[in-house]
């Protein structure tokens, strides 16, 4: 699917309305729901321009996760926000508690990186995927981002976008009553998993 296309149905599958609404607390303690969230900068700044403060970020999302029951699959941090798909995976672990922890502690290190400021916007805007969204449209449109920005001409030059996780491609499928196709899968996880990498 092309950028275009993938636009249309993120739109579609995120209203406006939602991005800038908290659910019930009860939704980020479920086990498997995968959350589209986004952490815009604070104000106008840019303090991931820096790639010392990039890399000091990523690690925290790469090496804390796992400690609060979550995990991190599609990620894309730009200069100014971060995109990730993120999901709690144990009894207990909630994606509201993790994320809390990660701005704590993503904010220190972009500190001792150099940035000074808040890095963070106090809030950030998530949106629960349901079943019969397309995990991979999802992820390609997060992947794509450099691109249309014109910040690089393919997304695999970003630096700063991938995964952490594998995308739960065949079990999303199967719960959502097999809308996704296992041969096209798995060439399309293999093109996007190359596309960035943690540093």
């Amino acid at each position: 699917m092309g950028v275009s296309g993938g636009r249309r149905a993120l739109d579609s599958a995120v209203p406006a309305a939602a991005r800038n609404q908290r659910l019930d607390a009860s939704v980020y303690f479920i086990v498997g729901q995968v959350f589209f969230v986004t952490i815009a900068a604070y104000g106008k700044s840019r303090p991931f321009d820096d790639h010392r403060v990039c890399e000091a970020v990523l690690a925290v999302l790469r090496a804390e996760t796992p400690a609060y029951g979550c995990a991190e699959h599609t990620y894309c941090l730009m200069p100014d926000h971060l995109h990730v798909l993120t999901v709690a995976y144990r009894d207990g672990a909630s994606v509201t508690i993790w994320l809390e922890r990660f701005k704590d502690k993503s904010t220190r290190v972009a500190w001792e990186a150099g940035w000074a400021g808040k890095p963070w916007q106090p809030r950030w805007y998530e949106h629960a995927l349901r079943r019969e969204d397309d995990l991979l449209t999802v992820a390609e449109y997060m992947l794509a981002n450099p691109v249309r920005a014109g910040l690089v001409e393919a997304a695999e030059d970003w630096p700063w976008s991938g995964h952490v996780e594998p995308l739960p491609l065949e079990a999303w499928g199967r719960l959502a009553g097999g809308c996704v196709l296992a041969g096209t899968v798995k060439s399309h996880v293999r093109s996007i998993a190359s596309c960035g990498r943690l540093p």
